[in-house]
């Protein structure tokens, strides 16, 4: 009897009354059947039987118990796990649409000045002469185009005029120091210049990597290649042709500080885009 009431009471604080209460009541009704007969001095046989099938049905209900409460315990974590998955897709999500959300803004900003620059052109058309006048307005056109991109892109990032093209400058502080990962602020720049971009298919870029002169030659020639690539990549990943775009690196071979000085160093760290073609009046280089 001593062990069946131990039974029951382990089956009992291992959850048996809550996860198999089926199971559990038949232990505590043997029980309670195995005391009254007990108390009745009653056949030892029978009370000694009852009080075993008590300790059966006892351990049965205890290991149902454990079981229902594994499988519970699984059961939540699959759900907890399910629910994280779909709070990090719909983050990722949500992203993605503000960044496509900016992108579109911005060729969409970028086209209605387009629009307004044609119909402009439209209007000189009708009262210049046509072999001399074509000419020179197809030089102003580029012109035109030129200086209103050096306008759009120096509102995003510091822009100037080479004889090479337009050139972007991406600064240091847009990378993790000394790596070639894309800061969020660099990514949602390169996004509102791909908007600018996706409005001339015409434009060639090309992503200059450019390091100081801290180390060696080959640890900065790869990370200067890699931040150009990076910054190639993730243009692309915005919408535009792979072919429009390429990347190179080129260490501290072209520095435009000094790099004596830590804000000459700081300077002479940078990704620089390079954006030619004869819409703008520069040769495309290379095929």
């Amino acid at each position: 009897m001593y062990q069946a009431r131990n039974a029951v009471s382990i089956a009992r604080s291992n959850g048996a009354q809550e996860y198999a209460e089926e199971v559990f009541s038949k232990a505590e009704d043997s029980l309670k059947i195995a005391e009254n007969a007990l108390d009745r001095k009653g056949n030892k046989d029978y009370i000694i039987s009852t009080a075993r099938r008590t300790i059966q049905f006892s351990e049965d209900a205890r290991a149902l118990a454990v079981q229902r409460q594994d499988e519970e315990r699984l059961a939540n974590e699959e759900r907890t796990k399910a629910l994280l998955e779909q709070e990090k897709a719909r983050r990722k999500a949500a992203e993605e649409a503000r960044l496509r959300a900016a992108v579109e803004a911005e060729r969409q900003r970028a086209l209605a000045v387009e629009l307004e620059a044609r119909k402009a052109a439209k209007e000189s058309e009708r009262a210049a002469r046509e072999a001399e006048l074509q000419r020179q307005m197809a030089e102003e056109e580029k012109a035109q185009l030129r200086a209103k991109l050096l306008k759009q892109f120096s509102m995003v990032l510091e822009t100037r005029d080479t004889e090479r093209g337009l050139v972007v400058n991406m600064s240091d502080v847009l990378f993790d120091t000394g790596r070639y990962t894309l800061r969020q602020e660099a990514r949602e720049k390169l996004a509102r210049i791909s908007g600018i971009l996706l409005n001339y298919p015409e434009l060639r870029i090309e992503s200059e990597g450019h390091t100081d002169n801290v180390g060696s030659l080959e640890l900065n020639q790869g990370l200067s290649q890699r931040r150009a690539d990076a910054v190639r990549e993730y243009l692309i990943s915005m919408g535009i042709p792979a072919s429009s775009i390429s990347s190179v690196g080129k260490n501290y071979s072209v520095p435009v500080a000094s790099n004596d000085s830590s804000e000459g160093r700081q300077k002479n760290r940078r990704v620089e885009l390079i954006v030619s073609g004869e819409v703008i009046g520069v040769n495309i280089r290379g095929n």
